[in-house]
């Protein structure tokens, strides 16, 4: 399920890659821009990533995905900082185990 939907986005990449570069109005504007990079001695990459993440952001916008973003990165960060705390929960944990182990160790040579 998971490589058809990968397919289906890199489908969705190439298609978009390709409409916005041969599409009338934006496209010929994206087309100049991309010849301007390439005599300036860059490859066009950078003008075609612009207009692309132009087009994501009115994709976002149109669909409301923009205001999504916000909440599942809250989400992340509250979700990293349960993580850390459980993380260090359970070093303290390893850390006095060990300890108990070391003086068990040390009682038991003692003895």
């Amino acid at each position: 399920m998971a490589k058809g939907r990968f397919k289906l986005l890199l489908g969705l990449i190439a298609g978009t890659a390709l409409g916005a570069a041969f599409a009338p109005g934006k496209g010929s504007t994206l087309r100049k821009k991309i010849q301007e990079e390439r005599k300036s001695g860059g490859d066009g990459t950078k003008a075609i990533g612009k207009h692309l993440k132009g087009i994501g952001d009115d994709i976002a916008k149109t669909t409301g995905l923009d205001k999504h973003a916000d909440k599942i990165a809250e989400h992340a960060k509250k979700a990293q900082g349960h993580v850390k705390e459980h993380a260090a929960k359970a070093k303290d944990q390893i850390n006095k185990a060990a300890s108990k182990l070391k003086k068990e160790a040390k009682d038991a040579t003692e003895d």
